[in-house]
């Protein structure tokens, strides 16, 4: 008898999921601003949201109905903070660039995002309190594929809470 294939994934789990999935939060990644060195926030060394209020952030490609979109529209509720998902998404050198363009582009990243071949960006944390984006191992309750146990595990005992 063949098992049924697994499908695990990671993803951010909002709201009623349906009743054949589980979801194990993994984790809370930290955001970033990423703007140009001619920015007027370039020269901190972390930022607060409440430095960000009323300002728009450009993140290209956020379609409307995507995970990501419902995170930054919950950032968006909480902060005062726009979100601006016109233009296109030519890759990240190309998103770049348009950011080291700009002296009031700014856009955010993941903490874990590095730009290291440009020299005129600034990635800046951010604090007081810190966004995240909150990771999770969604799954089918039913799926009897071995891997999953110790991944879900593996998880639970490294998931820090933000």
């Amino acid at each position: 008898m063949r098992r049924p294939p697994s499908w695990e994934c990671f993803g951010r789990a909002t709201g009623p999921l349906h009743e054949a999935i589980e979801h194990t939060p993994a984790h809370p990644e930290p955001l970033h601003i990423l703007v140009s060195r001619r920015h007027r926030l370039a020269d901190r060394c972390r930022v607060q949201m409440s430095d960000l209020a009323g300002a728009t952030a450009w993140m290209p490609g956020n379609a409307r109905d995507s995970e990501w979109a419902g995170s930054y529209g919950f950032l968006n509720a909480g902060f005062a903070v726009d979100i601006d998902t016109s233009g296109p998404t030519f890759g990240m050198e190309h998103f770049v660039e348009r950011i080291s363009g700009s002296s009031d582009l700014r856009s955010f990243v993941d903490e874990k995002t590095r730009i290291p071949w440009h020299s005129d960006v600034a990635q800046i944390p951010i604090t007081e309190p810190t966004p995240v984006f909150p990771w999770s191992l969604p799954r089918r309750s039913q799926n009897g594929h071995p891997a999953p146990p110790p991944l879900i595990t593996h998880i639970k005992s490294r998931h820090r809470p933000p």
